[in-house]
């Protein structure tokens, strides 16, 4: 629902989607389950798409922390977490 929603222009109604889905995730899965890192990067992503780089950061870093608890730090999710992270990075200027 919340990825129909950021393709349609309805930023605000899909960040509040992803939220709530968050939430929901976080309340019967826990805070560091690896079932929240599809929402947790869409969010970031829609939340760069729509320039606010500085909330999106926050989501990329805790995808980051979770894949590196739950599957260690040599597993190639790291990467794309990392490039996730990268792009926020280049956005804010800080190379």
């Amino acid at each position: 629902m919340a990825k129909a929603l950021g393709s349609i222009g309805k930023a605000t109604k899909a960040i509040e989607t992803y939220q709530h889905v968050i939430t929901l995730l976080e309340s019967s899965k826990g805070a560091e389950s690896k079932h929240l890192v599809v929402p947790l990067l869409s969010l970031g992503n829609l939340l760069l798409k729509e320039g606010r780089v500085d909330d999106a950061e926050s989501h990329f870093t805790r995808v980051l922390n979770i894949y590196t608890k739950v599957y260690g730090e040599n597993d190639g999710r790291i990467g794309m977490a990392m490039s996730s992270l990268a792009q926020v990075k280049c956005a804010l200027g800080t190379y």
